[in-house]
């Protein structure tokens, strides 16, 4: 039951995402059977000591800089040898911990943050070598298993600091809301945005509390995908078009498509604003 609602939720929220997505010209694409080869990559990958070099490497990100992490991870498995305790449970959770990046290769090959999502794993795994330090007879044992803790926290208070996306933890990006609080004052809400840039990042529309459509930045979009999406935006109100950064897709071949329709609307320049 435990296991069975997620899987069930996710099932259908798939199915429902899928059935969208296979009537939008833009969207076709990244259905779940259209990315399924990509997800899983080659099985040269997943032979690939380069790819699962790259991949471990990310580790570091769960408890703090490099060095510490693999010295918790030296000290956690020295830990289970040591007491022969809870190690069915840490090789089970070693194990749930290789088999997404084992099954869906080129996915955690290209994106480096969904070691955050799969870490739970490893993390739980510690703590099973932590809790055989802790539950040993022996006084040294638990006190090794309490300084273990302590380093633990530390590591993952004075890593954050150096973690790849602190930055923009601690940036308030105020041009951005600068932007979307005009934008929701000059167009309506029933209103539509075009967004050329900002690929894959939906914060403006998020902000302004917009619908929007936005022009992927990929090497393998055409322009009759882009003329088709803007058909089908005929008879809705075009609040706006944002240019927000460098984009492969023709401003210039987009602006006449958009002339051709017959839809005129405000152009905003959003710049090199930090979107991403």
């Amino acid at each position: 039951m435990v296991c069975g609602i997620p899987f069930l939720t996710a099932f259908c929220w798939v199915h429902y995402s899928d059935a969208l997505k296979v009537v939008h010209p833009l969207a076709i694409s990244n259905t779940s059977a259209g990315l399924s080869a990509w997800n899983y990559g080659t099985m040269a990958q997943k032979i690939s000591l380069d790819v699962w070099t790259t991949i471990l490497s990310r580790v570091f990100t769960l408890f703090g800089l490099p060095t510490q992490a693999w010295l918790i991870l030296a000290f956690s498995a020295f830990s289970i040898v040591l007491t022969r305790r809870r190690w069915k449970e840490a090789l089970l959770l070693l194990g749930l911990f290789l088999i997404s990046p084992a099954v869906f290769t080129n996915l955690h090959f290209i994106h480096d943050y969904y070691m955050n999502a799969n870490g739970i794993f490893l993390l739980g795994a510690v703590g099973f070598a932590v809790a055989a330090l802790l539950e040993s007879g022996e006084i040294r044992t638990k006190i090794c298993g309490w300084l273990l803790i302590l380093f633990i926290i530390w590591s993952g208070f004075s890593g954050q600091e150096e973690l790849p996306y602190r930055y923009l933890q601690v940036t308030p990006n105020k041009e951005i809301l600068q932007l979307t609080d005009a934008i929701k004052k000059n167009t309506t809400p029933d209103s539509i945005l075009i967004i050329l840039g900002s690929d894959w990042n939906p914060v403006v529309p998020y902000y302004s509390e917009r619908r929007a459509l936005m022009i992927p930045d990929w090497e393998t979009l055409t322009q009759s995908q882009v003329q088709q999406a803007l058909e089908n935006l005929k008879g809705e109100k075009i609040g706006a078009l944002l240019i927000c950064e460098q984009h492969r897709y023709s401003e210039d071949l987009l602006m006449q498509q958009l002339k051709d329709l017959g839809f005129s609307m405000p152009i905003i320049r959003c710049g090199q604003l930090p979107l991403r």
